[in-house]
């Protein structure tokens, strides 16, 4: 067990065969996988049960949008802080992985009543935009071949999208 993670000291981690993580004090660590990837996480215990959080990737050249150290170990803290909460019996205590897992359940129920137009709007918003330079040529696209704009039609309900 490291004392306290540096930059450096995680930089210079080297996979091995199998998957293994290192760990500091208090629960953080870095899960190292044969693919060279390095993954921060928070293991605690409530009521007896281990649980496992990820905070994201290492930021390398392998992964230049993951999370970097610093902002690693300010989440951790973060966490650790509700987790201390909840131990205490606080109202403002949270589980982490529950409050995750929860998140997740509303964003699924909010995307299952979705019509084909909600669909094109959430996509140009959050990939389109976001990744592509020819963003404005996905929206007419979507919007000249699968919006029912100008139609007289029921919305379509997708129930499951991915």
């Amino acid at each position: 067990m490291a004392e306290k993670f540096t930059d450096l000291f995680v930089k210079n981690l080297k996979p091995k065969n199998k998957e293994y993580i290192v760990r500091e004090k208090g629960g953080f660590g870095v899960r190292l996988l044969p693919s060279g990837r390095k993954v921060f996480f928070f293991m605690y215990r409530i009521d007896g049960q281990r649980r496992f959080l990820n905070l994201g990737t290492y930021k390398d050249t392998n992964y230049p949008n993951g999370v970097t150290l610093s902002n690693a170990h300010a989440e951790f803290e973060a966490e650790l802080a509700k987790v201390k909460l909840l131990k205490a019996g606080r109202a403002e205590g949270v589980d982490p992985v529950q409050e995750k897992i929860s998140k997740k359940a509303e964003r699924g129920a909010s995307r299952q009543s979705s019509t084909v137009g909600d669909l094109i709007d959430e996509y140009i918003k959050k990939h389109s935009k976001k990744f592509k330079r020819s963003w404005q040529e996905d929206e007419r696209l979507l919007t000249k071949d699968a919006s029912p704009t100008g139609v007289n039609v029921r919305p379509l309900i997708l129930k499951s999208v991915m």
